[in-house]
């Protein structure tokens, strides 16, 4: 179970696959993970991937270079300045494709990008 708390408001998944926290719309090599995100705008865009089968998962894979995953009912998305990440099981954390730690993390900004862990 991952809880996840974008601007106090609290959400609860049961089986994430994904969640990610972007402030520019692309990953490496060109995936549109979060389509909306600016780099200016002083919030982040969330993408929570949930309860998904493999087979969907490949699918969804494919889609996220043109953005078009997050019209599937499993993607979840949400826009804020403070984000905390949850789970019941210690998971591995990134930051621009570096593994920075495990656990929970909190991310906030103002002004600058501030990360806790």
């Amino acid at each position: 179970m991952t809880d996840s708390g974008v601007d106090q408001k609290q959400y609860t998944f049961s089986n994430a696959w994904l969640v990610t926290v972007a402030n520019h719309p692309y990953y490496g090599g060109g995936m549109k993970i979060a389509p909306f995100a600016q780099s200016n705008d002083q919030q982040f865009d969330v993408i929570v991937v949930n309860d998904v089968s493999r087979l969907k998962l490949l699918a969804l894979f494919v889609t996220v270079f043109w953005g078009g995953h997050i019209k599937m009912k499993e993607v979840h998305t949400f826009r804020g300045k403070y984000i905390h990440i949850c789970s019941n099981t210690s998971l591995p954390l990134h930051a621009d494709g570096e593994q920075i730690g495990e656990g929970e993390i909190t991310i906030s900004v103002n002004k600058q990008v501030r990360v806790f862990r």
